[in-house]
């Protein structure tokens, strides 16, 4: 039971993800990327430990973790550049208008 419905939830994430890809390519790719992954994971529990030990890792669940930290970073990482993104083009809209708001007053005496 607990796998179908992990199944589905990566499954709806690996939709959300293909769908983005076209905003944020390489972090949609990635994503889909584990979201596959992890559907491999969920069907084959064994395959992560078997990955796990062959680079180092004592086990599966440890891999994944380590994993999801990593992954987790680097959405944090990307989220604040666009955040700092969007605040500049506030910044620099908000000048524009009140630039634009000044011009058009007229004189006061």
């Amino acid at each position: 039971m607990i796998q179908i419905i992990l199944t589905l939830g990566l499954a709806l994430i690996f939709v959300y993800a293909i769908l983005q890809r076209g905003r944020i390519r390489l972090l949609g790719s990635a994503i889909a990327v584990a979201a596959l992954a992890g559907v491999g994971v969920v069907w084959a529990p064994d395959a992560a430990t078997y990955i796990a030990n062959r680079i180092g890792v004592g086990r599966g669940a440890d891999l994944i973790f380590y994993l999801w930290v990593l992954v987790g970073a680097a959405v944090m990482v990307i989220m604040h550049v666009q955040l700092k993104v969007q605040e500049h083009r506030i910044t620099l809209l908000a000048r524009a208008l009140a630039i634009e708001r000044a011009l058009r007053r007229p004189p006061t005496a």
